[in-house]
């Protein structure tokens, strides 16, 4: 759209993957490539409710948004994770089929740019009909349940069996209070971080859940973990986001931590499934990326002062497009990178505000790049394409983090520094920048 406002949009060129392109023209074609292979079937789960299986050539998509009609008026705005999202029909209406649209345009973001607010309403929308994609929806529910298993990967070598009864039934237990909208009666199920971990959750928005889940438990010295536990957050911003829930299991069998999970594509074939350092490790550095997103969807500044070191390098960089400048040959485009830094009281005071402001945040992670400093030394550099969503900002960038994981349960961040686009030059900031 802002192409099209241009004076004159067929004259506007630009290289792309080496070839110079009209983008009034390319444009539109190689969004139509990209959602002529997305897939999506569905599958029963429950009274006029659906679990969305969502792929890309064939493989699970991270992350979508996609909105859909569901009977008697056009639904709120769903998240994929892990190629998995939810359908919810209006009741009584034993609907066939569902028509998804594929969320293309993202118009509710433009109130953070006016240039671009304008241009969206000045112009009429761009429509591409292969975002619009028929589901049929099955009869019956499939007759497999609740499940649970032990730990399992793409590399079975890393995993261990352990005896699970007693925390799959507390995990059932917590399943059908949130199923049934039954929480209260739970407390004792939990210690009393646990609990206060749990609320918070509960609170982050309208909580619900589906009959068919399953549960992936892990083994952890004496703690024992369990993922899998898939919510919807529903807001009233006409939001919905899919999360798993991660429960940490004590020694004395109550749940001593509870946070939002990366998914089970990023735990397992990102990290845990990398075989350059021992299983405990790859572990830890999973706990502490769900606490970091956690972090941010519940507003807990408290965690982020703690987590940060006081000389903590805090980076943020930003693209800048200046005015083209004459040469002998012909107009040449400037661009340049303008590097902030913080202090970590700066940063701080920018996350208080940041939260303060929004009724909600959701981060989403993908492409975990990871290097371990140094062989033996529990430091991380861990460079993450991040997707940030909020209720009045979003945006996608890379962000690095220089943790130390020695002390798993108190995290220290030694750099962070987010980035819009990799560097033409060198990529993602990285380790060997510091």
């Amino acid at each position: 759209m802002l192409t099209r406002s241009l004076l004159y949009p067929n004259e506007f060129n630009r290289f792309i993957d080496n070839e110079e392109r009209l983008l009034v023209s390319y444009l539109p074609t190689k969004i139509e490539s990209i959602l002529r292979n997305i897939e999506l079937t569905a599958a029963a789960n429950g009274n006029d409710c659906y679990s969305l299986r969502a792929t890309y050539e064939g493989s699970p998509i991270r992350s979508m948004d996609y909105s859909y009609f569901d009977g008697r008026d056009n639904s709120a705005i769903f998240s994929i994770q892990d190629g998995l999202g939810n359908i919810e029909m209006s009741s009584g209406l034993s609907a066939k089929s569902a028509n998804v649209k594929v969320e293309y345009e993202f118009s509710g973001l433009t109130v953070t740019d006016r240039e671009m607010e304008n241009v969206m309403k000045s112009q009429e929308p761009s429509i591409f009909r292969k975002a619009y994609i028929p589901v049929a929806l099955p009869a019956n529910a499939t007759s497999e349940r609740l499940v649970a298993s032990s730990e399992k990967s793409t590399g079975s070598t890393l995993t261990t069996n352990v005896g699970v009864d007693k925390q799959y039934s507390i995990i059932k237990k917590i399943h059908n209070g949130i199923l049934n909208r039954q929480t209260s009666n739970l407390k004792n199920l939990f210690d009393e971080n646990g609990w206060q971990e749990f609320t918070k959750i509960l609170s982050y928005g309208q909580i619900s859940t589906s009959a068919d889940q399953r549960f992936d438990f892990f083994k952890d010295g004496d703690e024992t973990i369990c993922r899998g536990l898939s919510c919807r957050f529903r807001f009233f911003t006409n939001r919905v986001f899919n999360e798993q829930i991660s429960f940490v299991f004590g020694g004395n069998g109550k749940i001593s931590h509870v946070a939002l999970g990366l998914g089970k594509q990023m735990a397992e074939e990102d990290i845990l499934s990398h075989g350059s350092w021992g299983i405990d490790s790859r572990k830890k550095i999973i706990s502490f990326l769900e606490d970091y997103r956690t972090a941010y969807a519940l507003k807990d500044i408290g965690f982020m002062e703690r987590v940060f070191d006081d000389n903590a390098v805090i980076i943020i960089g930003r693209k800048l497009q200046v005015a083209p400048t004459k040469t002998d040959i012909s107009y040449q485009q400037n661009k340049f990178v303008k590097l902030t830094k913080y202090k970590k009281d700066e940063f701080i005071k920018h996350l208080r505000s940041s939260f303060a402001n929004k009724s909600y945040i959701n981060l989403h992670f993908s492409n975990c790049e990871i290097i371990q400093l140094q062989k033996g030394v529990e430091r991380y550099g861990i460079q993450i394409k991040q997707d940030y969503y909020s209720s009045n900002y979003g945006d996608t960038g890379y962000l690095y983090l220089l943790v130390d994981l020695t002390d798993p349960k108190n995290p220290i961040i030694h750099v962070r520094t987010w980035q819009e686009t990799p560097d033409p030059d060198f990529g993602v900031i990285g380790p060997g920048h510091f």
